[in-house]
């Protein structure tokens, strides 16, 4: 029997002497963590740096209670001790095998006792292969008592020696500390309250820093056992956990008034309104969006702070993409004496340094093509620097103001990757630089590193091809070796069930369901009655078991279309398509309908309208098909859409419930890719600004998409499908050649089958799935 003294700041310590020589520092509920376990009392004679209880010598054996109120400390010799075994796995280099990893560790059991150590390791550390040959993984082993009955509900693990990161600049330079997990394994059975006497795992997967106090881990059975999950320490020390993770508590005042730091671990919500830039500037105002006018999902919050006497936050980076890739290069940083640092991202949603060197570089791969067409265009005007304007032009190196033929965009391709000859009649020839000619600039191109590829970040073998390559784009698959396809109808049909956006094409199987999508339209049967071999529009529309007309909807763009063409300085359009199944199974455009101002009508195109104004309908709409990818499909759909459920993860499930590990995967470096977006690509005067014809009203347009056409219910592949009128009622697909739709089917099946028999392990009925408060959170 064990007996305390009280005190109103802290109970006590006790020391026990047990036979094979060991002390133990014991630390009871409401104790400082710091107390006399701090690392200015490491001996030999208190193993592993377990340092005596205030009062008590280092002599074993001889210990002498603190003068305070209450009963004395009872003499503990008999008291059974159990060592235990930690294995540490980290994402750091074994290095030198004196290094120890430098950390402390606290121990707390499930009645709220806890155990405080300094870890120093037993014995050499381990390597273990991670798949990368770059950052080996590393297992230290350690050993410590605790006494038979403590069992381990939770450790706090504390870099507060910096030698972690000591650790990480010796081999590289990295900053933080990757725990994977912590194991612990009595080396005898214990005495358990919950039936379990053999180890106990801690599953980290996160990163510990300096900029961190005590970072809390809990066993990974606390939730799947069912006495655990009752129990009140580990229901405590969660809950903290996530109030301090939402910004609530302790944590409101920084959450809610203080920058980000690194090390920082808050999740709360945002609206948009970091898209613009100096709003001094009235050109860089955009809206906010994610009010009642502009809705939209929620992002990060991430306190940088608002441009004086406004409701605009600063944007996530002012750095190009040529600046962000030199933040992961410190010696060039040092070189060019500039740093740069990319937006503020809690460290275990972040980029690793595998994702960030990847990333990077391939997204200065991708502006890398566009840099003599830049050239080109800062030319462009300037009497002095015309000669070498031409001379971009004359060797097919910059297009000019325009493309003036096929082979001008081909050049902006891959010469080893494009097809010289264009099947089509008595095309041309098309003109490719070779290496070593006049046209080739000897290997003076940048290539930052000859012997790492930015992309991939391994070697590269021997580099033949003078570095013209990275000038020049992939030649995209849909027209390698196909050149002679891609202005016909055939291919516009095509790319709508296999191209860069097969998620809109809506089947038309009622005539409720035409007159829905043709609402308003000046598309007319009278159009394209000799288009639909012999068929009439309304005989087209009850083809409801194998639909055969199909429309594209991108009328929703109206609302934000200028009041007159030119305005915006340049010509955005709303539009509809609408497509035939022919007998011969291609899909192919029959009516095209567009218009590009309030003030002026619609225009419907069909096959019969000249040759060249029905390429140029097609390739307008093309163009609006594709800025509605951009915005939509892909950024609001795919990315900015995930957002607020990571962040509610974060915020209402604790890291041991059985949900937060099936998500937790799933939104792998969402964080990252959204805050780069919003510096880089859907900023004002970004990249899609630049380079789409919605110009800066692109991000008002996709939330009124958003509004529109987002709902919940309809994002699973399979309601999506339905919604949309490719899966007849019961449940097949009805278009045999659509490629997403088969290979989204077979995708999603896989998912729900093995999401359902999961949720099924944990969950026996939907009452326990109502009972669950934290999953309700959620």
């Amino acid at each position: 029997m064990m007996i305390t003294v009280s005190s109103t700041l802290w109970r006590c310590f006790t020391v026990s002497r047990v036979s094979n020589q060991r002390s133990v520092v014991r630390v009871h509920p409401g104790t400082s963590r710091t107390g006399g376990g701090t690392s200015d009392t490491r001996s030999s004679n208190f193993p592993l740096g377990f340092g005596p209880a205030p009062g008590c010598s280092e002599k074993l054996g001889t210990c002498h209670a603190i003068a305070m109120p209450g009963p004395p400390v009872a003499n503990l010799d008999d008291v059974r001790m159990i060592t235990w075994n930690a294995a540490l796995r980290t994402h750091v280099p074994a290095l030198d095998d004196n290094i120890n990893i430098g950390l402390d560790i606290r121990v707390v059991s499930l009645e709220g006792e806890s155990i405080q150590a300094i870890l120093q390791s037993t014995q050499k550390p381990e390597k273990y292969d991670r798949g990368n040959e770059y950052l080996q993984g590393r297992i230290d082993q350690f050993a410590f008592d605790l006494p038979d009955g403590f069992e381990p509900a939770a450790v706090f693990i504390n870099d507060r020696n910096d030698q972690g990161s000591a650790m990480f600049r010796k081999g590289g330079d990295f900053e933080y500390l990757f725990i994977r997990d912590m194991v612990l394994t009595p080396l005898a059975p214990i005495n358990s309250s919950n039936g379990n006497s053999g180890r106990v795992t801690f599953t980290a997967n996160s990163y510990i820093s300096v900029y961190q106090d005590e970072r809390l881990f809990v066993r990974d059975d606390a939730w799947s056992n069912p006495v655990l999950r009752q129990n009140k320490e580990i229901n405590k020390l969660q809950e903290q956990e996530l109030q301090a993770i939402r910004g609530e508590g302790d944590n409101a005042t920084k959450a809610h008034l203080q920058p980000r730091t690194d090390g920082d671990r808050i999740y709360r919500f945002a609206k948009y309104d970091d898209l613009g830039g100096n709003p001094n500037d009235e050109k860089n105002i955009r809206p906010i969006l994610g009010g009642t006018e502009f809705p939209y999902p929620r992002r990060l919050d991430t306190n940088r702070g608002y441009w004086p006497n406004t409701s605009y936050e600063k944007p996530p980076t002012e750095a190009s993409v040529f600046e962000l890739w030199l933040s992961r290069l410190p010696l060039l940083n040092r070189l060019v004496n500039r740093t740069v640092k990319a937006p503020w991202v809690p460290n275990d949603d972040n980029f690793d340094e595998d994702k960030a060197r990847g990333f990077v570089g391939n997204a200065v791969l991708g502006v890398l093509p566009s840099v003599l067409t830049q050239l080109d265009a800062l030319f462009d005007g300037n009497p002095l620097l015309q000669p070498i304007e031409r001379l971009l032009q004359l060797f097919k190196l910059a297009p000019g103001n325009a493309f003036d033929d096929l082979a001008e965009v081909l050049s902006l391709y891959d010469k080893k990757q494009v097809v010289k000859t264009m099947a089509q009649g008595d095309a041309p020839s098309i003109a490719i630089p070779s290496a070593g000619s006049s046209r080739d600039f000897g290997g003076n191109l940048p290539r930052f590193n000859a012997k790492v590829d930015i992309k991939t970040g391994k070697k590269r073998g021997k580099d033949t091809s003078g570095g013209l390559d990275l000038l020049k784009y992939d030649v995209p698959r849909s027209i390698d070796r196909r050149l002679q396809t891609w202005d016909t109808d055939e291919e516009f049909g095509r790319l709508f069930l296999a191209g860069h956006n097969p998620v809109v094409i809506q089947a038309v199987n009622s005539n409720e369901r035409l007159l829905k999508l043709l609402r308003g339209s000046s598309i007319r049967d009278s159009d394209i009655k000799d288009l639909l071999e012999g068929k009439s529009f309304a005989e087209l529309a009850v083809a409801s078991d194998a639909p055969r007309l199909f429309i594209v909807d991108y009328w929703d763009f109206y609302e934000c279309l200028p009041e007159s063409n030119g305005a915006w300085g340049r010509v955005p359009h709303a539009g509809r398509a609408v497509l035939f199944k022919r007998d011969d199974g291609y899909l192919v455009p029959v009516a095209i309908e567009l218009v590009s101002s309030k003030n002026q009508p619609a225009t419907v195109y069909t096959p019969k309208s000249p040759w060249q104004v029905w390429q140029v309908a097609k390739a307008v709409f093309m163009s609006t098909d594709s800025g509605y990818h951009q915005l939509y499909s892909h950024f609001v759909r795919t990315h900015a859409c995930a957002e607020p459920y990571l962040i509610s993860l974060r915020r209402q499930l604790s890291p041991t419930h059985p949900i937060f590990r099936l998500m937790i995967p799933h939104f792998r470096y969402t964080l990252p890719i959204n805050a780069a977006a919003r510096g880089l690509l859907v900023n004002a005067d970004g990249v899609i600004e630049q380079n789409f014809s919605s110009g800066h009203f692109s991000m008002a347009l996709s939330s009124k998409v958003y509004e529109k056409r987002w709902e919940f219910k309809n994002e699973g592949v399979y309601a999506d499908l339905k919604q949309r009128g490719f899966i007849s009622d019961n449940g097949e697909l009805l278009l045999e050649d659509y490629p997403y739709a088969q290979d989204g089917l077979d995708i999603w099946n896989a998912f729900q089958k093995y999401f359902t028999a999961y949720v099924n392990y944990y969950y026996a009925d939907d009452g326990e799935i109502l009972e669950d408060k934290q999953l309700q959170n959620w």
